[in-house]
């Protein structure tokens, strides 16, 4: 059980916004699922796994509003080649 000042500060985090450092760390992560996400001798398998990394990471974040996903053209011309590829 959580004391009432941990609670306190607990609830702080969540809803704050995030540090540059943190901020860094979150983009760092999503780099590093895009990356599987969008690497073309991977398998379909290890790309869907990355796409699904990067929806894990999105929804459990603890930012309020949520830290957003920065895409490069090139890696949105991947995503929507893979989900394309998924439709077939």
């Amino acid at each position: 059980m959580l004391r009432d000042e941990e609670a306190t500060d607990q609830t702080r985090y969540c809803l704050s916004s995030p540090s540059t450092n943190l901020a860094f760390f979150m983009q760092s992560l999503y780099a590093h699922c895009i990356g599987y996400m969008v690497d073309d001798n991977a398998s379909l398998s290890h790309r869907l796994g990355g796409l699904y990394r990067i929806y894990c990471v999105y929804e459990t974040q603890p930012f309020k509003p949520a830290f957003r996903v920065y895409l490069s053209l090139g890696e949105l011309k991947k995503l929507r080649e893979l989900a394309m590829m998924q439709k077939i």
